[in-house]
């Protein structure tokens, strides 16, 4: 929740929520006309390589930090161990591959 809260604590266009859990629904409130339903909720709004909205950056910032923080892990691990077995989503596999190829140039 912290590296949401700093990411959307960035946003100039916002004022200060009066509890951390207020700002996404003030974001909400300013950029959507329908109910938050997350039922109905359209799948674009979540999509990281639609650039319509607030939630898209949000889902483009989560996988960022999900990439750096299986690479970071990876690599312990391999330091740690030498051989490592990693189960991850195959979308993840492409979006880590140059940073884990540049990692292992250097052993």
């Amino acid at each position: 929740m912290g590296h949401f809260c700093e990411f959307m604590i960035r946003r100039p266009d916002l004022e200060a929520p009066t509890a951390p859990l207020a700002l996404p629904h003030t974001l909400y409130e300013k950029e959507f006309s329908y109910e938050l339903n997350w039922e109905t909720f359209p799948d674009e709004m979540v999509c990281p390589l639609v650039w319509e909205s607030f939630t898209n950056e949000i889902c483009r910032q989560s996988s960022h930090f999900r990439d750096s923080s299986q690479v970071a892990a990876l690599l312990e691990a391999m330091k740690a161990h030498h051989k490592v077995f990693a189960v991850v989503g195959a979308s993840r596999v492409v979006m880590q591959e140059q940073a884990l190829r540049a990692a292992f140039a250097d052993v």
